[in-house]
């Protein structure tokens, strides 16, 4: 009955079962529903049974694979042939696995059967798929194709014949619904300087800082028998993050507590300059829903010049099917390190932009490590006014900064030491860098003014000169006056 045999199965030998009993207690142990397939294929065939795969996601692909045809003989005999070869012997005919466990069964012959090719293969749409089944019993795989981190148990539905009024009929069959297990993906956060907090946006790191970063999952539930189990955590970095590689470590257990020795996992380093843990099968089946840590440290060498942003995301890869080599990739996390900016702009006692002047950045510290207008990095913390007279610095965290004058232009006196305060509220954009619009930046309207050099007079200044001159002129005039008083006497 149904389709013929594919020629890989024309090797096998049939089994046969002549029993009636045997194909109800098939159906009654195994607990199983049964599916139908198109159409008659002998006088003696029951039309094939359509059954509705329930519980699956739009784009899940669906496979039936025929483990047991059910036939009715000329003598109106119901028998079963096995399709598959290399079942275990305990389950390797219809009358072996009548009355065991479902689950128990579909778990034992799936790596065989799965390791050919299906007989029906159908995709889910509206959350469903309907398939018509030639009758028999079949193992049934679905594969998440839809980005759903989610990995589905196989199963096992029998649409063999039953009888109805003292003649075989097709079955008729509720719908299954398909069960999963739940795939955590990622949670990545970063960690305050301190380790008391995490989360997914952090303001306590400047450019030159160390961040650690978490990567928070749990290991998916595969089947003891699986073939094609895999589970793996990736970081993708960022240009401006740079991995400190001896820091990777990963714990398990309640709070975390416990390190997860090396021999579990692999870490593969990326070209991008991220990583990736890949769990090995022997931690994999023995801790399945155990939740893991991935923890590592990476320095903030660089930063987003417009957002003062950088960051880095996480995925999960796994088998949404064991038994297929087949990997999908969960959404990524992706937290971020969020720095600040700030400028003021330098100028004369007459307003006139004012380049040249020296100013040294610090902190609680000491000097910062920032980034100028040009996108370049200092560790030195200081900085000198542009040809406009502008002060630019990015890639501070959160906090109040001292700005001291420690180099003044020829004929200026130097200005007092001040503080500036950076935190969320800074969103401003810096004028020194017309080609940039920044979203992060202190923007101070109020200009530093370094006062002209005073100058003190001098004994041989243009004072004495002018009064010395003066009494010359005024002796002479003295002198013609008394000359000229003597040539008239």
């Amino acid at each position: 009955m149904g389709p013929r045999p594919r020629k890989e199965n024309d090797m096998y030998k049939p089994k046969k079962i002549a029993s009636v009993a045997v194909a109800a207690v098939l159906v009654a142990g195994l607990g199983l529903t049964p599916i139908s397939s198109f159409a008659n294929t002998s006088a003696t065939d029951v039309p094939d049974t359509p059954v509705t795969i329930t519980g699956v996601n739009d784009g899940d692909t669906v496979k039936f694979y025929q483990v047991f045809d059910a036939d009715i003989d000329a003598s109106n005999n119901l028998t079963y042939t096995t399709k598959v070869t290399g079942l275990p012997g305990a389950y390797d005919t219809a009358a072996e696995v009548a009355g065991k466990d479902g689950r128990t069964v579909a778990d034992a012959i799936a790596p065989v059967v799965t390791a050919g090719t299906a007989t029906y293969t159908a995709t889910a749409a509206g959350g469903k798929v309907t398939q018509s089944l030639d009758s028999g019993l079949y193992l049934v795989t679905v594969t998440t194709t839809s980005g759903t981190t989610k990995i589905y148990q196989t199963m096992l539905v029998n649409a063999s014949p039953v009888v109805k009024n003292g003649q075989y009929a097709a079955a008729t069959l509720e719908n299954v619904e398909a069960k999963s297990q739940p795939v955590t993906p990622p949670d990545k956060t970063v960690v305050s300087p301190d380790g008391s907090t995490s989360g997914k946006l952090t303001d306590s790191y400047s450019v030159g800082d160390t961040a650690t970063f978490r990567i928070d999952t749990a290991v998916p539930s595969f089947p003891s028998d699986a073939t094609h189990a895999s589970f793996s955590v990736t970081d993708v970095p960022e240009a401006g993050l740079k991995l400190e590689k001896d820091s990777i470590k990963v714990y398990d257990g309640d709070g975390y507590k416990n390190i997860v020795g090396a021999e579990n996992y692999d870490i593969a380093y990326n070209k991008d300059g991220g990583f990736t843990v890949k769990f090995k099968w022997d931690y994999l089946k023995g801790h399945a829903g155990q939740k893991v840590r991935v923890e590592y440290r990476s320095k903030v060498v660089s930063i987003n010049v417009e957002t003062g942003k950088v960051g880095n995301k996480a995925y999960g890869t796994f088998t949404p099917n064991p038994y297929e080599d087949k990997e999908v990739s969960t959404e990524p996390a992706d937290p971020q390190v969020q720095t600040y900016g700030f400028v003021f702009k330098k100028v004369t006692p007459t307003g006139t932009a004012l380049p040249g002047a020296e100013f040294t950045i610090a902190n609680a510290d000491g000097p910062v490590t920032y980034i100028d207008a040009a996108g370049n990095t200092h560790t030195d913390g200081k900085v000198v006014s542009d040809a406009n007279g502008y002060v630019h610095v990015n890639g501070l965290h959160k906090g109040t900064y001292t700005v001291t004058e420690t180099g003044v232009p020829a004929g200026y006196q130097k200005v007092d030491p001040f503080n500036i305060s950076l935190d969320e509220t800074d969103k401003g954009d810096s004028p020194a860098t017309p080609n940039v619009t920044e979203k992060n930046f202190d923007v101070n309207t109020a200009d530093v003014t370094d006062p002209k050099q005073g100058q003190l007079p001098t004994t041989g200044g243009a004072g004495t000169v002018a009064f010395t001159a003066g009494g010359i002129l005024l002796i002479a005039g003295g002198a013609v006056v008394v000359f000229r008083s003597r040539k008239r006497d």
